[in-house]
């Protein structure tokens, strides 16, 4: 067993002076939990093996004996007699990431059945909903250039309909800034260039597709809308995000295993004060 002393637990928080009460046993806990899983991994020799870490406590030794032609075993070794690994930030941080992920790791089971994720699929439905898409281009008349923008619009239909293909209409419309092409968006990525109005037109009363239809107001002023195609809100399939749930399953298990070791790990220290 391991007992950490008062003063170095009072070195621990020092970083921390005014912390009182709950919070105080907190960051105690944590603190603690940190100078557990860093003297593991040294116990682990993990400083003496990680690349990162031997590369850095060398470094350590040429910046404090630049004179020093030992060879890099040797001075590793140096490094290591006069207790380096333990005020190099560089390496407590890298040593408590290589303990994370180890026992995030230990004890880890394989994948679960896929019974256990469609379980989960079946769980998580309301919020696997893909959102609904609109690929749409328009014509925009400028209330900025039109006194009378209303009057323009209405004017313009008669052209729309004469022309053989949609495409064709590029010439009837006024500069627009973020273009008149829009292929597969949601309604809040439309939001952003058209304002909710036209959102909502667009998404939520519902436009007919393979047709002229306006004149709808946006921000800037107003749009005829040719929709190609609306796609409307529909729920993933499981086979569409059974990538997303095993990876979910999976991080959640390695974060209980952390949990689980750590807590052994808890059991080998003492703290007294």
């Amino acid at each position: 067993m391991v007992e950490l002393s008062f003063e170095q637990i009072n070195s621990l928080l020092a970083a921390n002076p005014t912390v009182s009460g709950v919070k105080w046993q907190q960051v105690l806990t944590g603190d603690v939990d940190r100078e557990i899983l860093f003297r593991e991994a040294l116990a682990r020799q993990w400083h003496l093996n990680d690349s990162v870490i031997r590369r850095r406590l060398i470094l350590d030794m040429e910046f404090l004996e630049p004179d020093n032609i030992s060879g890099v075993e040797q001075l590793l070794a140096e490094a290591v007699a006069m207790d380096l690994q333990y005020n190099d930030p560089v390496v407590r941080q890298r040593l408590l990431e290589l303990m994370k992920l180890a026992l995030s790791a230990e004890g880890q089971a394989q994948d679960p059945e896929e019974a256990v994720l469609r379980s989960r699929y079946n769980l998580q439905r309301a919020q696997l909903v893909g959102p609904a898409r609109s690929h749409f281009q328009h014509v925009f008349i400028s209330r900025d250039r039109h006194e009378d923008a209303e009057g323009k619009a209405a004017k313009l239909l008669s052209h729309l309909l004469a022309l053989d293909e949609p495409e064709q209409s590029a010439p009837l419309s006024d500069p627009f800034l973020h273009g008149r092409f829009f292929t597969q968006l949601t309604a809040g990525e439309i939001s952003g260039d058209f304002g909710a109005h036209f959102t909502q037109q667009l998404f939520y009363v519902g436009l007919p597709v393979q047709q002229w239809v306006g004149s709808i107001r946006s921000i800037y002023g107003l749009h005829w809308v040719w929709q190609y195609d609306y796609t409307p809100a529909v729920v993933k399939s499981f086979e569409a995000v059974g990538a997303e749930l095993l990876a979910q399953w999976r991080l959640e298990q390695g974060q209980l295993n952390f949990a689980r070791n750590l807590a052994a790990l808890r059991k080998r220290y003492q703290v007294r004060a």
